[in-house]
């Protein structure tokens, strides 16, 4: 009987052995990846069913610098993203961002007359009118948590 239990657990032991080295291990990069991937495509659904008519072709974003700090205790992301934009047509006097409406904007800096947060929008509107080509640099600061069920952008408890 002490034979029988031995090999039995020597068996167990085993297939549990083969099982752990069955299992797929995912390398970090992998895992930065898919996240992107999930992102990319959860944006890409925002917009198709989005209800706003938001004119996306009034200027091109060229180039973003992120500032950000996340403290898990408590929960609180505070960021400062800088943004150039592209003129894409004379006269262009506001420039629409998408911007988590949870997020306290606490400061818009550059040629910014006044700003709107409302309905995932950051309107802002410029204090000088920009013609094709010429170039705005606006500043964003802000903080708060990001709303958890809004499955796009960053949310804290998941990878």
């Amino acid at each position: 009987m002490f034979v029988r239990i031995n090999y039995f657990l020597i068996l167990f032991c085993l297939s549990g052995l083969n099982f752990l080295f069955s299992q797929k291990t995912v390398n970090p990069e992998q895992a930065r990846f898919f996240h992107k991937q999930q992102l990319f495509n959860n944006y890409k659904t925002f917009l198709s069913e989005s209800q706003l008519q938001v004119p996306r072709n009034d200027f091109d974003a060229r180039w973003y610098k992120l500032d950000l700090n996340i403290s898990f205790s408590p929960n609180i992301l505070k960021g400062k993203v800088t943004g150039r934009f592209e003129a894409k047509k004379d006269a262009l006097g506001q420039i629409i961002l998408d911007f988590d409406t949870s997020l306290e904007i606490t400061n818009v800096s550059g040629p910014v007359q006044s700003f709107d947060h409302q309905d995932q929008l950051l309107n802002i509107d410029l204090n000088q009118r920009f013609n094709s080509g010429e170039i705005i640099e606006i500043t964003v600061e802000y903080n708060g948590v990001p709303d958890a069920g809004n499955e796009r952008w960053f949310v804290f408890d998941r990878l």
